[in-house]
């Protein structure tokens, strides 16, 4: 049975009785819904038995209504793996009832908060049964405590939004935008030309948490 989680099991929707994941993800959950990128209705659980099986989560922008990825996809992916197609099943129906047409998904290629893709292989291929395809191939970059620190560039100076307005981050994200190769901005601006992407990616970059100064 899939079916909304419940007060008393947020944000701790899916215990693995790993005390560290269990904790981290409840604690990512907690962020997100503080945040307001999910609500309280969009967390869903499987149980069989009485016993929590899966989670899976809807995300959306600050401010918004309608779903526009889910995340905290999980189960037993080694023996209860159509847990897992059940659990899409349920987020993408749910989601439409909501007005969403596309849905996405972050598959790290290692273990982060909160997506915790352990057994990335075998989810990736559930999406791919289920229609979705990759539409942006990154890499994440960190830099590790005792690694040495660069010497500051004298060359860059940092001018906030409070300070010279947003004009100039548009006529910059405007400029990159004309060259980019990444396949989401390619469709944004094939839809909405170039100035209208940079516009859009602004506004959806104000959408979350920040200061303007």
């Amino acid at each position: 049975m899939i079916r909304t989680a419940r007060a008393d099991e947020i944000p701790n929707i899916y215990p693995r009785g790993e005390a560290e994941r269990d904790a981290n993800s409840a604690a990512a959950l907690a962020r997100q819904l503080k945040a307001g990128t999910v609500k309280p209705e969009w967390c869903f659980v499987a149980e069989i038995d009485g016993r929590v099986a899966g989670s899976i989560v809807l995300w959306t922008i600050p401010g918004k209504d309608e779903p526009t990825d889910f995340i905290m996809l999980d189960t037993d992916w080694e023996h209860r793996p159509e847990i897992g197609q059940a659990l899409l099943d349920h987020a993408i129906a749910e989601s439409r009832k909501l007005g969403t047409n596309d849905l996405g998904y972050c598959l790290d290629a290692s273990p982060e908060d909160p997506q915790q893709t352990i057994d990335a292989e075998i989810r990736g291929k559930l999406l791919c049964d289920n229609g979705f395809k990759v539409t942006r191939d990154g890499r994440r970059w960190e830099w590790c405590k005792g690694d040495p620190i660069p010497e500051p560039d004298n060359r860059l100076t940092w001018r906030s939004q409070a300070e010279i307005g947003e004009e100039p981050f548009l006529a910059l994200l405007t400029e990159v935008l004309a060259d980019t190769e990444d396949s989401l901005f390619l469709a944004d601006v094939a839809e909405y030309g170039v100035r209208g992407a940079a516009e859009g990616l602004w506004k959806e970059s104000l959408d979350m948490e920040h200061e303007d100064s």
